[in-house]
């Protein structure tokens, strides 16, 4: 299992996991869904648009796993969402 979203990368801390952040890094992100070729999408809300869209030109899309309530959380009243990624693969440059 590798966890993509904007707070992924805490999570990885936490569970001792690899997770990978879609908004920060140092490569972009169409580069970094290639290399690690995540299984699952976290975060506040819907997916992002932008991640949607690099999925879709992977043949990927995500299946809502759950749907979570996290009180005094900073993103306000959006659910965490948990998402399992399914469909074809990352396409290769």
């Amino acid at each position: 299992m590798l966890l993509m979203g904007h707070m992924a990368d805490s999570i990885g801390l936490e569970l001792g996991m690899v997770c990978v952040n879609d908004r920060l890094g140092t490569w972009p992100l169409r580069d970094r869904l290639d290399a690690y070729q995540p299984t699952h999408v976290i975060g506040y809300g819907p997916i992002d648009p932008d991640l949607v869209g690099m999925l879709a030109l992977r043949g990927k899309w995500g299946r809502l796993l759950g749907q979570y309530e996290v009180y005094h959380s900073y993103a306000g009243t959006q659910p965490l969402m948990l998402h399992a990624l399914e469909g074809g693969h990352a396409r290769r440059r």
